[in-house]
């Protein structure tokens, strides 16, 4: 960055009123001086006054496009070498390669994170400013030989500041061949992934690539498709513990400014891991949020609605009905308001041990198993099951209220799916590695191979058609076994019934 004599100049170019208002305050802040319009054509009008360092162009703008504005710019010679990142909600490969081919530099999706835009534009005025200084002392190189020797000096004065800032840089900066090949690496190389700078020169850089990454860049170079100029790519780096890690590198081809070849690649390499992380949670939790809404909608409409049914019978005919009736819709009334209660409170329950945390403490499992049959007295008989229980229990170490709904929902799933009429088996197992495998064994129909891989997935139901349920017992098994370190698991045949089971600490 510059001094505070000399700030870096940038352009916002955005038709969000909010969003030049917000960068305005983020980047000024920064020490950046910002300049703004508000579409391409004021755009346009504001560089031909004042040029800047580079230009946050949105893609979504009334009148002419980002697109067209950063046409427009590349074919200025005033204004064609100013880096150009596109601001942009869309992901579509097609709209970021046109970008690329258009001549920006990158592009950062919105919503913004800020600290990433910062830092994106920071490494674009780096290795821009260190080609600008490669060129122009270049140039120098061609004047006069009695200018020769100053030139040189200055030369080697730029590359002493270029491997100063590589060498303190947290990123890994890297000079490369056009294939690949590692002609530099900066000692960054060593935090990011381990290898000592001797280790990476002399290599491809694609030997360090994940197998499936590496089968894209392929694919892509086969096409014939040319590489941009500039490109942002985010894939698995292999690190010498053999691990792998996410690395997002920004590259730029330097080119021979008599021959207009294509010399080497610089590339500037930061460790991506952590966000990558969040990323992907992020996508599992907004799958979660769906589901979980799906089956809120999907569980209460019906014994909602038959609620609602059953009290426009009442409300239209009760005076004309016998009191058995009345009393019948009652009844059903009561059952089915009961159902939704049980129903919002599963769900209630998975979103609590989604959030919770439990004290690990050792407990009485003869004492969980009973409370479980207690609440399940009325489904027991009412299904007339048979529970065959062990003599006695070894101590475990858990949350009780916990444990108690994953046996109440294990015994509840035994009995709607087991035989006619239910016989349960309850047991347990002590394993090599100092943790009991306790289990309930059913004479149901048992299940497919493929129905043992999917039956612990959230929001799965055993038998829709056949059994009424809720699509929610076995899941929250999963989720509070897996809170407390243990594993679930079901090993079943068809026709020889099925062994649901949970792992946990002994004491």
């Amino acid at each position: 960055m510059k001094t505070e004599d000399t700030q870096n100049t940038i352009l916002i170019v955005d038709d969000s009123p909010d969003v030049l208002n917000l960068l305005f305050d983020y980047l000024k802040r920064a020490g950046f001086k910002i300049l703004v319009a508000k579409d391409g054509e004021s755009a346009i009008e504001r560089i031909s006054h004042t040029k800047p360092d580079i230009i946050l162009l949105d893609i979504m703008m009334p009148n002419i496009d980002g697109f067209e504005t950063c046409r427009l710019l590349k074919e200025n010679e005033e204004t064609k070498d100013i880096p150009v990142i596109f601001l942009t909600a869309l992901s579509d490969t097609v709209d970021r390669v046109k970008g690329f081919e258009l001549g920006a530099v990158d592009y950062i999706t919105k919503p913004i994170r800020y600290a990433e835009l910062l830092a994106r534009i920071n490494t674009h005025l780096t290795i821009h400013n260190l080609q600008r200084d490669l060129i122009a002392q270049n140039e120098h190189l061609q004047e006069e030989n009695k200018m020769r020797r100053r030139v040189q000096d200055a030369l080697r004065e730029s590359r002493l500041r270029y491997r100063l800032l590589a060498e303190n840089s947290t990123d890994m900066i890297s000079r490369q061949t056009m294939d690949g090949v590692y002609r530099y690496v900066s000692p960054a190389c060593r935090t990011i992934l381990g290898y000592e700078i001797e280790e990476m020169i002399g290599h491809s850089a694609y030997e360090f690539f994940h197998p499936e990454d590496l089968k894209v860049i392929q694919e892509l170079a086969e096409s014939g498709q040319e590489w941009p100029a500039a490109s942002t790519i985010t894939y698995r780096a292999r690190a010498k513990d053999k691990n792998f890690i996410w690395l997002e590198t920004v590259s730029k081809i330097v080119y021979d400014p008599e021959t207009n070849q294509a010399e080497e690649i610089i590339a500037v390499s930061r460790d991506v891991t952590g966000r990558k992380q969040m990323e992907e949670a992020l996508r599992k939790q907004n799958e979660e949020l769906d589901a979980f809404a799906h089956t809120v909608a999907h569980d209460l409409k019906n014994p909602l609605g038959a609620i609602t049914n059953y009290a426009q019978l009442l409300l239209m005919g009760s005076s004309k009905m016998d009191v058995d009736r009345v009393q019948n819709i009652l009844h059903k009334l009561d059952k089915t308001g009961q159902q939704t209660v049980s129903i919002v409170e599963s769900l209630l329950l998975l979103a609590g041990v989604r959030k919770g945390e439990a004290a690990m403490n050792p407990f009485n499992m003869a004492d969980i198993v009973i409370q479980s049959q207690r609440r399940l007295a009325l489904m027991i008989e009412e299904f007339q099951g048979e529970i065959v229980l062990p003599r006695t229990w070894p101590v475990a170490i858990g949350y009780a209220p916990w444990i108690e709904e994953v046996w109440a929902n294990y015994l509840s799933n035994g009995l709607k799916y087991g035989g006619r009429p239910p016989y349960l088996e309850l047991g347990y197992t002590h394993q090599p590695d100092d943790t009991i495998r306790f289990w309930i064994r059913d004479n149901g129909k048992g299940l497919t191979p493929e129905q043992q891989i999917h039956i612990f997935t959230e929001f799965t139901r055993l038998n829709e058609v056949r059994i009424e349920g809720y699509g929610l017992g076995l899941s929250i098994v999963r989720r509070i076994i897996d809170k407390l370190g243990g594993q679930v698991g079901v090993e079943s045949e068809v026709g020889k019934g099925s062994v649901f089971y949970f792992t946990l600490p002994g004491a």
